[in-house]
């Protein structure tokens, strides 16, 4: 009887934690943007459709031309969160590669042990002075 209890216990808590994780993943890869436009088009099909009829209000409804309130503040949000995840993706990427761009004459944020290699060895490899290696690897010995 307890371990039954555990059983029906540990199986919710599972079944709770699936569901947390697909709320997160749904809504980090923003499908909760079209859930809503999905509910703000079912409105706008029954809206223009009591008062034109079914075939014309469906073809109100999804031509683009006639957007309800809600469909133009969903568009306006889903700018704004596009914008905001462009730029810290761009801040992010800069702080990581914040050694790739010149301060002068220096590399900011490049060991100074980079700096004179990058300066003085060639950029082409086929400029490479070393011999190859005397005998040559043997890959299936």
């Amino acid at each position: 009887m307890i371990t039954s209890m555990y059983a029906q216990a540990r199986t919710s808590w599972r079944a709770l934690g699936l569901l947390l994780g697909f709320l997160a993943l749904s809504s980090a890869n923003g499908l909760h943007w079209g859930i809503f436009q999905l509910g703000a088009w079912s409105r706008m099909a029954y809206m223009y459709s009591s008062v034109l009829g079914l075939r014309r209000g469906m073809i109100q409804t999804l031509d683009g031309h006639h957007p309800c309130q809600l469909c133009r503040r969903i568009v306006q949000a889903t700018a704004r969160e596009s914008i905001l995840k462009r730029i810290s993706l761009w801040s992010a990427w800069l702080q990581k590669n914040s050694f790739a761009f010149l301060d002068g004459e220096s590399w900011s944020g490049a060991p100074a042990s980079w700096v004179g290699r990058l300066r003085d060895e060639p950029t082409n490899l086929m400029t490479r002075r070393d011999p190859p290696p005397y005998p040559p690897p043997r890959f299936w010995a």
